[in-house]
């Protein structure tokens, strides 16, 4: 099934404020799941912190790809060179973000703004720090869509990153403020799909001990 009409914005301009402070009171010795390499103070930005052979950012980078969606939008902060360079060489346009303090709302907006410009029909919303997303998980809320406003993954009940969305709810996401994600614009439809997906598809990346146990569990298998 090929995602035809269909675009991603992948929000990746988030300030890695837990990622930063992780190393302070970790008590993890590193050497047995993690180089001190990758400790916060070296690698402030989480995205591009080593996991599994790549960075962070690359793995939902590298779903969208093997997925087939053509139109992809990526928001970075202004100043990450580095995260620009592996965006580009995965064929996402870049969207910059000057002020990523302003909360996960206004990423979404700017995203939003820039794939309005394009012929999309329905527009996925993704995490950069979630690397474990699959193409089968987008697939299947291609399919939890369809004659819904908005699609979106849960445990349980309980809503998670990532989801899919009509494209003419980007007129709405324009005008998220603040740390209004996505989740505040579902709050407000009445017609979304839920979507229960496998639990380790939507971890994310928040501090040392996130990366150290996807790092394990992957050695495991």
């Amino acid at each position: 099934m090929k995602f035809d009409q269909t675009g991603v914005i992948m929000l990746a301009s988030g300030l890695s404020t837990r990622f930063k402070f992780s190393g302070i009171n970790n008590k993890r010795d590193l050497s047995s799941g993690l180089s001190s390499d990758i400790a916060p103070e070296k690698i402030p930005n989480k995205l591009l912190a080593p996991l599994k052979g790549k960075v962070v950012a690359e793995h939902s980078a590298a779903c969208i790809v093997e997925a087939g969606i053509k139109n992809r939008i990526a928001v970075v902060p202004a100043g990450e060179f580095d995260l620009h360079h592996l965006y580009k060489d995965y064929s996402f346009s870049l969207c910059y973000n000057n002020n990523p303090s302003l909360g996960q709302g206004v990423s979404l907006g700017l995203g939003a703004a820039a794939m309005s410009m394009r012929s999309v029909e329905q527009v996925f919303v993704c995490l950069a720090d979630m690397p474990l997303i699959t193409p089968s998980m987008l697939h299947a809320l291609e399919a939890g869509l369809s004659n819904n406003d908005a699609a979106i993954c849960a445990q349980g009940g309980v809503m998670t990153p990532p989801a899919l969305f009509r494209a003419g709810l980007l007129s709405s996401m324009i005008k998220l403020t603040g740390d209004q994600g996505a989740r505040a614009l579902l709050r407000k439809l009445d017609h979304v799909a839920y979507v229960e997906v496998p639990e380790t598809g939507v971890r994310d990346i928040d501090c040392l001990d996130d990366l150290a146990r996807i790092e394990e569990e992957s050695h495991e298998l």
